[in-house]
C-alpha cells in the first residue's frame, strides 16, 4: 500500500535535509537496503534526482550511512538507562521499537561493530548505516527525540564497558589506517613509459614516505603497485634504487 502524499513529501524532505548536511541516505525495505548497489553510496553522495526517485513514491524507509556520525544502537532499555547515566548527552537521539539510537560525531579510525559487550552496536566507519527517524519497521516507528544536528559531542570509546579491550575492537589501529590510506593514494598514480614514468614512480615512493610508512611497509606496497600500475613493470633492482633514494639504504 502506498503512503499518503503528505507522508511521502515529509520523507523526501528529510532525505534532502540530510543530504544538505553532507550525510548520505539510502532507501531501505524494513531495515535492509532496497537497492543492490547501496555500497556505492558508502563513498558517493546520492544526487537529488536519485533521492526523489527513491522516496517520492512507495513505502521505503531511510538509512543514514554512518561516516561523519557514529551511532550507538542499544536494544535493551536497561542498558539505555545505563548509557544515559554514564555518557555525554547528545541532542540527536532516536527512539527505536526496542531501544534507542544515540548520535555522536565520529572519530578517526572508528569502525562498525556489533554486539559489543553483547548489548551495544556501533554504527560507524562509513560501512555501517542506521535506520533513520521517520522509518517504520513491522508497524513500529523510529521517532526523533531532540533535534537533527551535526553539532554533536565527539564519540569516546572509553564510554563503553571494558574500554581498553573494546577500543582495540572498534578503533582501527593507526598502523593499519596508515598503510591503507597510503595504498589507496598510490593506486591513483600510474607510471607509463614515455609519459613521465620515472617521475611517477619516484613520486609514488615519496608519497609512501610522506604517509609515515616504514621502509619494509613501503617496499611491500611498492611491489604490489608496480604490478598493477606500471607499464612496463620496473625491475626490482630499479625499484630498490628509488626506494634507497627516498628512504636511504637499508643498514646491514
Amino acid at each position: 500500500m502506498l503512503e499518503a502524499p503528505q507522508e511521502i513529501s515529509e520523507r523526501l524532505s528529510d532525505t534532502l535535509m540530510y543530504r544538505s548536511m553532507g550525510l548520505k541516505v539510502i532507501p531501505l525495505i524494513g531495515k535492509q537496503p532496497a537497492i543492490q548497489s547501496w555500497k556505492r553510496y558508502q563513498k558517493e553522495m546520492p544526487t537529488e534526482m536519485e533521492l526523489m526517485g527513491w522516496f517520492q513514491s512507495g513505502n521505503l524507509n531511510m538509512g543514514i550511512i554512518c561516516d561523519k556520525i557514529a551511532v550507538i544502537d542499544i536494544d535493551k532499555y536497561d542498558f539505555v538507562e545505563r548509557w544515559c547515566e554514564c555518557c555525554v548527552d547528545t541532542p540527536w537521539n532516536v527512539k527505536t521499537p526496542k531501544g534507542m539510537h544515540f548520535y555522536y560525531r565520529s572519530v578517526p579510525g572508528l569502525r562498525n561493530a556489533v554486539r559489543v559487550h553483547n548489548f551495544y552496536d556501533v554504527r560507524a566507519g562509513g560501512t555501517g548505516y542506521v535506520v533513520a527517524a521517520g522509518s517504520v519497521v513491522d508497524g513500529k516507528s523510529y521517532e526523533l527525540i531532540g533535534e537533527v544536528s551535526l553539532d554533536l559531542p565527539k564519540f569516546d570509546p572509553l564510554w563503553l564497558p571494558g574500554s581498553s579491550e573494546t577500543s582495540k575492537r572498534i578503533i582501527e589501529p593507526d598502523d593499519i589506517r596508515r598503510v591503507s590510506r597510503a595504498k589507496a593514494y598510490i593506486a591513483t598514480i600510474f607510471a607509463i613509459s614515455g609519459q613521465g614514468g620515472h617521475a611517477s614512480c619516484f613520486r609514488c615512493v615519496c608519497k609512501l614516505r610522506d604517509f609515515g610508512l616504514t621502509r619494509s611497509e613501503a617496499w611491500a606496497l611498492l611491489l604490489a603497485w608496480n604490478r598493477e600500475n606500471s607499464r612496463p613493470e620496473w625491475s626490482e633492482a630499479e625499484l630498490l634504487h628509488k626506494l634507497n633514494d627516498v628512504f636511504g639504504k637499508e643498514r646491514s
